[in-house]
This record gives C-alpha cells, sequence and structure tokens, in this order.
C-alpha cells in the first residue's frame, strides 16, 4: 500500500516549502494554505487515511503533461514510463503478448470440417442476423422517425434492454451519427427546482436511460468535437447533464482526468471545470502536479490560476 492521502499531503506540503524558500514554484504561499487546510480539515479523520491515489513521486522528473496524466492514470504496471524510450518499450512489450496470445489461440480454434460447413454456418448466422435487424425494423428503427412529441421513452428504453449486447452496440452507435450534427435540434426538458436545460430529443433522454457504457462513449465523442468547434451551447450542455447522473459519474470523472493530457486547451478547460464538480480532493495531488510542470508550449493564458482555483475548490468539497 502506497502513503495516504493525509501523509500525501503533508509530503507535498514539505517539498513546496522548500521550493517557495528557492523561489521556483509558481502559487507556492496559495498552495500551501490549500494543503495547511486539508491537513487542519482532515487530521485525525478517516478520509484522510484512503490511499493516496496521485501520490508524490519525488524520485521521478517528469517534463511534460501528457507522461505525467498517463503516469498516474495508468495501471501499476506502467509507472516505469517516463520519457518515449520508455513508452516504445513499453508498446514493444504489450506486441509481443499479443502476438503470443493470437498464435495460441488460433492453435485452440475449432476447425471446421470442411469449406462448406464453414460456408454454411456463416451463411446461418448472417440469416439470424437478418431476421433479428427486421425484428427491430419494425419494432426500434420506428423510434427514430417519429415526431418528437409521440416518443414512448418508457417503451424504448424496455425495448433497447431486451436486445442483445451487439445490437444494443449498434443502436447507439445510429443515434451517436444524430448528435454529431452541429445543428442538432434542442428542445427545452424540465428540470426539479424550476430549471430547464435545453437538450436533443430524444437522444440524450434515451441516452442517459440506458445506462450503457457506450452512451457514455459516444456523449463524449460529441462533446470533445464540440468544445473543439467552440459550440458551448446548449447541446453541450446536455451532454455534461448525462455525465452528471450517477450511472456515468464515475466515468466522467476518470475521462476528464485524462483529458488533463489533451493538446487542445479548450478541452482542457472545460474538463478542468467539470471536473472540479465530478472530482474530489484525491484529485488535488494530479493537479499539483500539473502546475509544479515546468512551462508548457500549448498552455492556455490563465490555465495554472485555473488549475489552481480547481485545487481550492475540490479542498472545500464535502466528501462523498
Amino acid at each position: 500500500m502506497g502513503p495516504t492521502l493525509y501523509e500525501d499531503w503533508l509530503a507535498r506540503r514539505a517539498k513546496l516549502t522548500e521550493a517557495q524558500a528557492a523561489g521556483e514554484a509558481a502559487y507556492a504561499a496559495a498552495r500551501c494554505r490549500v494543503f495547511d487546510y486539508l491537513l487542519e480539515r482532515y487530521r485525525g479523520a478517516p478520509e484522510g487515511q484512503l490511499e493516496a491515489r496521485f501520490p508524490l513521486r519525488v524520485a521521478l522528473k517528469l517534463e511534460t503533461r501528457a507522461i505525467l496524466v498517463h503516469h498516474h492514470l495508468g495501471p501499476k504496471d506502467r509507472t516505469s514510463v517516463k520519457n518515449a524510450a520508455d513508452a516504445h518499450l513499453r508498446v514493444g512489450r504489450i506486441l509481443k503478448r499479443m502476438a503470443a496470445q493470437e498464435i495460441q489461440a488460433s492453435v485452440k480454434a475449432p476447425a471446421c470440417n470442411t469449406a462448406f460447413d464453414e460456408l454454411e454456418q456463416f451463411s446461418k448466422s448472417l440469416l439470424a442476423i437478418d431476421q433479428t435487424l427486421a425484428d427491430l425494423n419494425t419494432a426500434w428503427l420506428r423510434f427514430l422517425r417519429i415526431p418528437m412529441g409521440e416518443v414512448d421513452l418508457e417503451q424504448s428504453i424496455a425495448l433497447f434492454h431486451r436486445l442483445d449486447s451487439y445490437l444494443q452496440r449498434a443502436v447507439l452507435g445510429e443515434l451517436y451519427k444524430k448528435i454529431q450534427e452541429p445543428n442538432l435540434p434542442v428542445k427545452v426538458a424540465p428540470l426539479r427546482g424550476g430549471l430547464s436545460l435545453a437538450a436533443p430529443f430524444p437522444i440524450m433522454d434515451f441516452y442517459t436511460r440506458a445506462e450503457h457504457p457506450y452512451a457514455f462513449g459516444y456523449t463524449h465523442l460529441a462533446w470533445r468535437w464540440r468544445v473543439e468547434q467552440r459550440l458551448l451551447d446548449g447541446v453541450l450542455e446536455s451532454f455534461e447533464h448525462l455525465f452528471r447522473a450517477p450511472y456515468y459519474r464515475a466515468m466522467a470523472a476518470e475521462r476528464m482526468r485524462s483529458e488533463q493530457a489533451n493538446a487542445s486547451p479548450e478541452i482542457r478547460f472545460r474538463a478542468l471545470r467539470l471536473l472540479c464538480e465530478l472530482g474530489s480532493f484525491e484529485d488535488i495531488g494530479l493537479l499539483q502536479d500539473l502546475m509544479a510542470l515546468p512551462a508548457q508550449h500549448d498552455e492556455y493564458p490563465g490555465e495554472r490560476q485555473a488549475l489552481f482555483a480547481a485545487m481550492e475548490d475540490l479542498a472545500r468539497k464535502t466528501p462523498t
């Protein structure tokens, strides 16, 4: 087990003190106050005894944003990746394992007796798919064409969950083609508290209720494209509304962490805003390490101030 959050905060506070004395760390005094607040708030508390997910690595000197995020978010056995040479070595090992697995699978795979048997099996599978698609056409594809106000969301969700996993992915992919449209029509969906949300109808309602990893993946791709194109509208807000749904919340938080390595400043900034909402005080270590990086060629104006503000927001959040 690695250091606890409290131990990690102590170590980071000490390192910041050294950097502040040497005049090396931007916002050092302000960051020290964040760690002072955490150390006071969680002294003796069980939350502070959780294992630090993003512990300080004194022995490693990570110079780029992408390598740092990869180092923190990758599996334990990837912690040796510190530069491009390490990355090439790591990829080479993975490819060798994949080749060995393919050879092993080809040896174990049952072979058909004749080419005719193989063709017959393939034909039967096509017929089964054709029949399933015919059933789907009468029941599901009608959903994609009926007028906006006539969609029975409950019935559509029930039908979706009766499909096998392959067809579920096909349906979600078909809907993804529609949420990619730049001028997606929106409706105003009522929310609790008298608020309203502009949303593509009925696709985002359906994606949210589907509770499927592919629905999140497709929404994230569409979100990323709209942010890059600076289409900061109600459609984008509806994507982020899905990210906040209980089923998708942890997935979205993890994706927003990984987006801190994105080459697009727009995506990093929007992802950081969402991480403040979806993340926790555990993310402060990651943000602190990003602030400690040397100046990056693609930093947006005020990026370090935004990282510090996110640290403050996460420190004040109530643990869930």
